[in-house]
């Protein structure tokens, strides 16, 4: 037997007696085996993957899920799909029609906050919806990433002229994520493009309605009030990202994912529209003025009509 068959044999025996170990609720067990059978028919699988994915820990399991879940999706979208098995590179190679871009995948996390664990279920019991602490995690999880493009670019991993997506999961915060801040657009939106709250407008005197716009938010301030930046696709130095990409759920059936998706409009090597699967919505950002002191953009989704 080659070598490469005994790998894959150990491999597969060690994940399904791990995914056969852990206390799952129905139908989640069943759901993991059949992510990581087309991960491993599909060539994804190494030897680092298969130690994350059973040491224990419930982080580094469910960072492995969405690992799982997104080749599926990047396939099933007819990407020609490879993920590197040196340590070190982003999670998967795609090609199409000619063009490379790499992608890179991270969940966001709860941190310490009790509001966001996994079993928090605030929406049930009418309660406040911490929206800022959520966006907070997402923005976190973003920036983490951002640093590790920028040395896959300066480590020459990435070539000049290949594109570049981060990939975030929400599913380990809360049980009611759903993807949306409090500018009712995603937070993949709210993170890049400096969106933030709607502001209703009145007339001072009669009160009447005015119309409604959003508030420019260009950071946003943590509770230890370290400030993290939100205009992240309007900064030239984060150039090497094509778009953000989302998802609120560690758990999707479907091969394709309902994937929410920021744009970068001053990326080096933008990301097309329109081939990420029938699940997904898409957000640009389209300059429409420039002065002396800055420039104006209008943000819209973008995503195609279904027929």
């Amino acid at each position: 037997m080659a070598r490469a068959a005994i790998d894959f044999a150990k491999w597969d025996l060690r994940v399904r007696t791990h995914i056969a170990s852990r206390a799952a609720p129905a139908g989640w067990t069943g759901f993991w085996l059949g992510l990581w059978e087309h991960h491993l028919a599909a060539g994804f699988a190494n030897g680092h993957f298969v130690r994350e994915l059973t040491k224990g820990e419930d982080g580094p399991f469910s960072e492995r899920v969405w690992e799982m879940m997104l080749g599926r999706h990047l396939l099933a979208c007819g990407f020609d799909v490879s993920s590197p098995s040196q340590p070190g590179r982003p999670d998967f190679r795609c090609v199409r029609a000619g063009a490379v871009t790499w992608v890179e995948a991270t969940c966001a996390t709860p941190g310490q906050d009790v509001l966001l664990a996994p079993d928090a279920d605030w929406l049930s019991s009418g309660g406040y919806v911490p929206l800022d602490s959520l966006f907070l995690r997402w923005t976190n999880a973003l920036h983490q990433k951002i640093k590790q493009c920028a040395a896959h670019r300066r480590k020459g991993i990435v070539a000049p002229g290949e594109g570049y997506l981060i990939a975030i999961n929400g599913g380990l915060i809360a049980t009611a994520n759903y993807g949306f801040g409090v500018s009712r657009h995603p937070f993949v939106v709210e993170a890049t493009l400096a969106i933030g709250p709607l502001q209703h407008r009145y007339d001072r005197e009669t009160l009447g309605f005015k119309g409604a716009e959003h508030l420019v938010r260009t950071h946003a301030v943590k509770e230890n009030a370290a400030v993290v930046g939100t205009a992240v696709f309007f900064d030239k130095s984060n150039a090497a990202i094509g778009a953000l990409l989302g998802c609120a759920s560690l758990r999707v059936d479907g091969p394709t994912l309902p994937l929410l998706v920021a744009h970068n409009p001053l990326a080096d090597c933008p990301f097309p529209t329109g081939l990420l699967g029938p699940g997904t919505r898409e957000w640009a950002a389209r300059l429409t003025g420039r002065d002396d002191n800055e420039s104006f953009w209008e943000i819209a989704e973008v995503t195609a009509s279904k027929t």
